[in-house]
């Protein structure tokens, strides 16, 4: 949450002085209460700074060993869901949707993966006109490709509403990571791990909402056969550039750095890639980075320590030039997945993660705000002292209507018996109008043009008939 709402009452309530005059404009009748105002409204702007979260609860129709979803919101108070999950052998793509009126609805399976019956989600996008477009990882390490499909918002529980499935990237993994992201013109971005001219980070895009794609190029090479590209997070900023960060794990599974890089919005040409945190000043790992574009300004967080804290750096240029790393919480250390960075209805920045406590005796998943400057002490979502049922990790998040924040989580992949589960909490920010979906637009379309033509039809009939002899 910002302080906007209370600079702008105390930029709007001071008293006015006449320049060079001694006499008070404001007598003390009004600016004493105004004060007293003044302290109380900051006050109660401070007793709702975290808001309420609801008790969580298990999403009902997952299975207990699967990734939490992909989340995308539309304006109609709902929020879709996407995962992967699997049936006998083989990993399909399940949707379903939640509202606050109604709940979840059961799961239903959407995809399936033309390359060796697995499909790993890694991202989905939800257009202005009421597309929702969808990536997913098709095989496995030894043989993947990156699969693109699209269906109306309103349809997107119907299997045969989909489009089949169209590679738009070869040479994917051996890691499957990645990203999908667009704006409001119908541009579409995939970023993905991949190994066709070397082990690295690869680029395709849409800019006709998916109808046709480059050919992937890559944005970054390891330069060795023995580190990967992993932990892909990227977003487009309000000039349509594109911001990413990325770490690069080697043959043991331990990242050796995390990178930014930015895409102008010309989607030619690459910044030469940032290096945020290295293996060698983070002792341990430098991993699970996100990036957040806001005020003018980027802010990336990372793990990096021994034991991990979530480190952060700030732009002020656009990723040119960036400040030394701060440890954004000093209480909460662990790897238990990437941030989840969050802009509401007013602009303010929330971030969700998963971490436990500097004692290791809670483990959890904690909201924090940013307020211009720094993050608020975070605030357990859920939280407890970890065992066999409970060790939350890999958040994921997504805000609906502008003021309400979403928020689901897994256990630890060790933890059998434990489903993936889901909070959500109100904030106190207007809520944006409710935009009723719609269906399939063409069908639409021509029932209107047939409406039209029917208009035309009566009225030529009524002018003839008025006609005299």
């Amino acid at each position: 949450m910002t302080d906007a709402g209370l600079m702008g009452l105390i930029n709007s309530s001071g008293e006015t002085l006449r320049r060079g005059s001694v006499r008070l404009l404001v007598s003390c009748e009004v600016v004493v209460p105004l004060l007293v105002a003044i302290v109380c409204t900051s006050a109660s702007a401070t007793a709702q700074f975290e808001p309420r979260w609801s008790p969580p609860r298990p999403i009902p129709g997952y299975a207990v060993d699967i990734k939490p979803p992909y989340l995308v919101a539309d304006q109609n108070r709902t929020i879709h869901a996407f995962s992967s999950q699997r049936v006998e052998a083989s990993l399909f793509v399940f949707y379903n949707q939640w509202t606050l009126a109604r709940g979840w609805t059961p799961p239903v399976k959407i995809l399936s993966s033309p390359q060796k019956d697995k499909a790993t989600v890694l991202g989905a996008f939800l257009d202005p006109d009421g597309m929702i477009h969808l990536i997913f990882f098709g095989g496995h390490e030894q043989e993947a490709q990156i699969y693109y499909a699209r269906a109306r918002v309103a349809n997107a529980d119907k299997a045969r509403a989909w489009t089949r499935p169209r590679m738009i990237g070869g040479f994917a993994g051996k890691l499957s990571s990645g990203s999908l992201t667009g704006d409001r013109k119908g541009n579409l971005l995939v970023l993905y791990s991949g190994y066709r001219d070397g082990n690295g980070l690869y680029e395709v895009h849409s800019t006709d909402r998916g109808d046709s794609w480059s050919e992937p190029k890559p944005a970054f090479l390891t330069g060795s056969m023995d580190l990967w590209v992993y932990g892909i997070q990227a977003t487009l900023d309000d000039a349509g550039r594109l911001h990413v960060v990325w770490d690069v794990p080697n043959r043991a599974g331990r990242a050796e750095a995390a990178y930014y890089a930015r895409l102008e919005a010309d989607y030619e040409h690459w910044s030469v890639p940032v290096v945020l945190a290295t293996i060698a000043e983070c002792l341990y790992k430098a991993n699970w980075a996100s990036i957040l574009p806001l005020n003018k300004e980027l802010l990336a967080m990372y793990n990096c320590g021994a034991p991990p804290h979530r480190s952060m750096r700030r732009s002020p240029d656009r990723g040119t030039t960036w400040t030394s790393p701060v440890v954004a919480f000093r209480h909460l250390i662990g790897e238990n997945g990437a941030p989840v960075f969050l802009v509401d209805n007013r602009a303010g920045a929330h971030v969700v993660f998963s971490n436990r406590s500097s004692d290791s005796t809670s483990h959890g998943v904690y909201h924090s705000e940013w307020n211009g400057d720094r993050w608020s002490d975070p605030v357990p979502i859920v939280a407890g002292p970890p065992g066999p049922h409970f060790n939350p990790g890999e958040a994921t998040g997504v805000v609906s209507q502008g003021n309400l924040l979403f928020v689901t989580w897994a256990q630890d992949p060790g933890l059998s018996g434990n489903p993936v589960s889901y909070s959500y909490a109100t904030l106190s920010v207007p809520e944006l109008p409710v935009v009723a979906v719609e269906g399939n637009r063409p069908v639409v379309k021509l029932l209107a043009a047939v409406a039209v033509l029917l208009i035309l039809s009566v009225s030529l009939l009524v002018q003839r008939f008025r006609r005299p002899a």
